[in-house]
């Protein structure tokens, strides 16, 4: 038996088989909304904080759709 390689050759690609749930593009906020579930897309850092926030409040379930990239963004400004 072959010894196991360091890093699995679809990652290594840049790939997450399973996991990049891009293609077909899913509608999470639809999909949530017609199994009667509040939902939103999130796309500023300032509006996922105030959703979040203010979540408890409305005390019902709540879905936050928020986009996310690989490589790290400006606006987040971490250093």
């Amino acid at each position: 038996m072959p010894a196991a390689p360091h890093t699995l050759p679809q990652a290594a690609a840049g790939r997450s088989e399973g996991l990049d749930l891009d293609v077909p593009e899913i509608d999470f906020v639809a999909l949530s909304k017609s199994f009667g579930v509040e939902a939103y897309r999130v796309t500023e850092p300032d509006e996922l904080a105030e959703r979040v926030r203010d979540s408890p409040l409305n005390r019902r379930l709540c879905l936050f759709d928020v986009p996310i990239s690989r490589t790290p963004q400006s606006r987040l400004n971490y250093g």
